[in-house]
């Protein structure tokens, strides 16, 4: 990318959606530092780096921690970089499989809701059963097959 210019901390954080704080921290822990500081102490960018922070920031929302970050940004052999992206392709599968779980959570509940909807309240009637026993579950022979009642043990 070319060098089109150089930003103020304030424009730069606009351009790259990421916030002055966040730049300031950035710049704190060496992961994104200003190319240049003015004689009046402000930080400026450039439009190079707007490149690193849109890359800062995807690999942030991915799950990668900054230390990762900072990592990858110090150590960017191939080997790492293949390390590093390869539990970030486990960590995007994960989520889209959680992601793919709650969507279809979301479609049986609108489901439940559609086919609710359609109910003529006026036409629900409350009928009063004989209680009933209901096992969940395998039967279990408590009585090692002979015949026997359950054996109720009791506590000392």
């Amino acid at each position: 990318m070319a060098n089109y210019g150089v930003f103020p901390i304030s424009k730069f954080a606009r351009y790259s959606r990421i916030s002055r704080d966040t730049l300031h921290f950035y710049d704190k822990i060496g992961l994104l530092s200003p190319i240049a500081r003015g004689e009046n102490n402000y930080r400026y960018y450039s439009s190079d780096q707007l490149a690193v922070a849109n890359v800062i920031r995807n690999l942030q929302e991915s799950g990668m921690s900054l230390t990762e970050i900072k990592e990858l940004r110090e150590r960017c052999n191939p080997e790492h970089v293949n390390e590093m992206l390869t539990r970030q392709i486990e960590w995007v599968d994960g989520k889209i499989e959680e992601l793919t779980h709650t969507r279809k959570l979301f479609a049986a509940l609108q489901k439940s809701i559609h086919s609710v909807s359609n109910i003529d309240e006026q036409a629900i009637t409350i009928q009063f059963l004989p209680e009933e026993s209901i096992i969940l579950g395998a039967p279990y022979d408590y009585g090692d097959g002979k015949n026997e009642s359950p054996r109720i043990l009791s506590k000392r």
